[in-house]
């Protein structure tokens, strides 16, 4: 250290390899130190005001520190005080006996909108809004207290500790203003809702797509005229259920049918009527078939299939006895194939198809 140290705590530190030497000087801190503390730290270093110590860093440095300590006057004391109620950026003020303001720096000023020197004139009571001073009152009856409040437009969050000084009791309020919290607050609450509301959007979104989706593979799947399952869909599920069918040994049967003279009838009637023929025939057979068992299919024209599963053809031909007593004014031929374990689709359709020709030959056959 340079000369004799002037006053206040002076603190150098050196690495192993570069110790101190004369006329080295360290950082200077001021601190507070209470009286008894200091003689203690005295008593400790052998009535020295000089400490050396050597330290250890986490990275394994080491480093030689010299701590030099003298006694701050009364004087001085009292001005870093006011330095540092001066620098704080909350507002504060120190209450004596009965209340008395003592100490308010300038960000308490600036919350209450006066200067210091008005703040002191006026007196504390004065300028504070009357609810708050009522509050506030009510609070200091009851010791240490926090509480959040708004003052001028500005939201602070209020804090007082009870104080004993010379015989005297008073109070250390500090007034924190939280404006820029509240506006982070605000801001993140924006945020959430604005990723909420895209988070329900994108959602809405899924939903609308699935809804899409599922109508269009619905679509891809459905004769457009009668709203039964259509010709490719009739290909796939009848692979299917030959499947399940030859797997487990169930009884599986296949209905095909399409309506007698239908050409004759469209060309009567007109197409238009003739559409509504078709839609009337699709409407019997769903009527008649078991539904969540059974499904119905428009092949083409005026052609149309049912798969039976579960039934032989003794019941499937229950099923068609039904579908052509629902139909009063049209007549329609009706093919039956039950399903054989070396059967492939093909030969399964064919086998019906055929069935379904032989009763509409034996139809035109049979007399009027």
């Amino acid at each position: 250290m340079r000369g004799k140290p002037e006053e206040g705590l002076y603190l150098a530190a050196f690495s192993e390899e570069d110790p101190p030497s004369e006329g080295t000087s360290g950082e200077v801190v001021d601190l507070h130190v209470d009286p008894q503390e200091a003689e203690e730290f005295r008593e400790r270093v052998s009535g020295e005001r000089r400490l050396r110590v050597k330290l250890r860093g986490r990275k394994g440095g080491e480093a030689l520190v010299e701590f030099w300590l003298i006694p701050l006057t009364e004087t001085r004391t009292l001005e870093l005080d006011r330095e540092i109620v001066r620098a704080l950026d909350q507002g504060l003020m120190v209450l004596g006996e009965g209340n008395r303001l003592l100490v308010a720096n300038p960000k308490m000023a600036e919350l209450l909108g006066c200067t210091e020197e008005e703040l002191l004139q006026r007196g504390w009571e004065q300028a504070f809004p009357p609810e708050f001073l009522r509050r506030l009152r009510n609070h200091l009856e009851r010791g240490r207290f926090t509480f959040e409040a708004v003052l001028g437009n500005i939201p602070v969050v209020v804090s007082g500790v009870p104080l004993q000084r010379g015989g005297e009791s008073g109070a250390i309020l500090v007034f924190m203003d939280v404006s820029p919290l509240k506006l982070k607050e605000q801001e993140l609450a924006s945020k959430v809702k604005e990723l909420e509301d895209t988070k329900r959007a994108m959602l809405n979104l899924l939903e609308e797509m699935e809804a899409t989706k599922r109508k269009l593979e619905r679509l891809s799947i459905t004769d457009e005229l009668t709203g039964l399952f259509n010709r490719r869909h009739f290909y796939k599920m009848l692979a299917r259920e030959m499947e399940v069918a030859r797997k487990y040994g169930m009884p599986l049967s296949l209905l095909i049918m399409d309506l007698d003279d239908f050409k004759d009838y469209n060309d009567t009637h007109g197409h238009v009527e003739g559409d509504r023929a078709l839609r009337r025939f699709a409407e019997v057979i769903e009527r008649s078939i078991r539904k969540g068992v059974d499904s119905a299919y428009r092949l083409g024209g005026d052609e149309f299939a049912v798969i039976a599963p579960g039934s032989n053809r003794e019941q499937a031909w229950k099923i068609g006895e039904r579908i052509q007593g629902g139909l009063k004014d049209l007549s329609l031929s009706i093919g039956i194939a039950e399903f054989v374990e070396d059967m492939d689709t093909d030969s399964f359709i064919s086998q019906a198809d055929k069935r379904m020709y032989e009763e509409k030959r034996r139809r035109k056959k049979a007399p009027p």
